[in-house]
């Protein structure tokens, strides 16, 4: 009598999940996967994010799982990209530099260039006329100069 053995190759299933919060909020989309081949994976971030890491520790945003022995089930984590908003002051006011770090799309806050005595207000260095500002809705980083001129006598 004859006997066949018939075996089947295990099966695993890959799950790659995007990260969708950031500081307890909701993130209504910050990146996506790109599926190149079978087996490679890329995270890709939105506009303003960029690539942490996956959940199990791979710092790449590219993966490629070979020899797969057990199930594979990993989040892309993702942070928004920060800015630095620096304001100099120049001749005129006694602090020289003031700067913000604010995440993208976000609002810096309200920086208003005093001058000092003998001296008044006349713009900052990107053409904005008044002495108060808040940069609001950033995609950049921001470094100005207030400008002061001498205030003459009469």
């Amino acid at each position: 009598m004859d006997v066949t053995a018939n075996f089947a190759p295990d099966t695993f299933t890959l799950t790659y999940t995007l990260d969708r919060w950031y500081h307890h909020r909701r993130i209504p989309t910050n990146g996506q996967l790109r599926p190149r081949t079978a087996r490679l994976v890329t995270a890709v971030p939105d506009t303003g994010f960029h690539f942490v890491d996956w959940s199990d520790g791979i710092l790449t945003a590219a993966r490629t799982d070979l020899d797969v022995t057990a199930n594979v089930d990993v989040t892309a984590n993702f942070a928004p990209d920060t800015f630095t908003l620096t304001y100099t002051a120049g001749t005129g006011v006694p602090s020289p530099r003031i700067p913000q770090t604010v995440s993208y799309g976000e609002d810096g806050t309200l920086v208003t260039a005093v001058p000092d005595t003998g001296f008044h207000f006349v713009d900052w260095s990107d053409g904005i006329l008044t002495a108060a500002r808040t940069d609001l809705d950033v995609t950049a980083n921001v470094d100005v100069t207030a400008n002061f001129a001498p205030t003459l006598s009469p």
